[in-house]
C-alpha cells in the first residue's frame, strides 16, 4: 500500500531485497568504520557525523520498521520540514 491505496504490482524476487539489504548494511558499516578512523585520528567533526547517524537511523526506522511505505514517507517529510523551518519561530499571533 502507498498512501492507503492498494497496488497490484508483482513482488520483486527475494534475492533483490536481500541484495539491497546487504549493500545498505555494507555502506553503513563502511561509513561507521571511516568515522571510527576519523575519531581515532582526532579528525572527527562531531556535528556532521551525528547528523548523518541520525539520518541513517531515520531511514532504517522509516522503511525497515514501519508497517507500510507511506508511514516512512511521512516520517521523511517531517524530517525535511524540521530542517527547513527557521530556528527561531514565534507561535503567537503577533510576531
Amino acid at each position: 500500500m502507498i498512501a492507503g491505496l492498494p497496488l497490484d504490482l508483482p513482488h520483486v524476487p527475494v534475492w533483490v531485497v536481500i541484495g539491497a539489504g546487504v549493500i545498505a548494511a555494507g555502506a553503513f558499516f563502511d561509513w561507521g568504520l571511516r568515522r571510527a578512523a576519523d575519531w581515532r585520528l582526532g579528525e572527527l567533526a562531531a556535528a556532521p557525523a551525528s547528523h548523518l547517524l541520525i539520518h541513517h537511523i531515520l531511514f532504517v526506522t522509516a522503511f525497515g520498521l514501519m508497517i507500510d511505505v507511506s508511514a516512512g514517507v511521512v516520517m521523511l517529510l517531517a524530517w525535511r520540514l524540521m530542517h527547513a523551518a527557521p530556528l527561531r519561530q514565534s507561535f503567537t499571533a503577533v510576531p
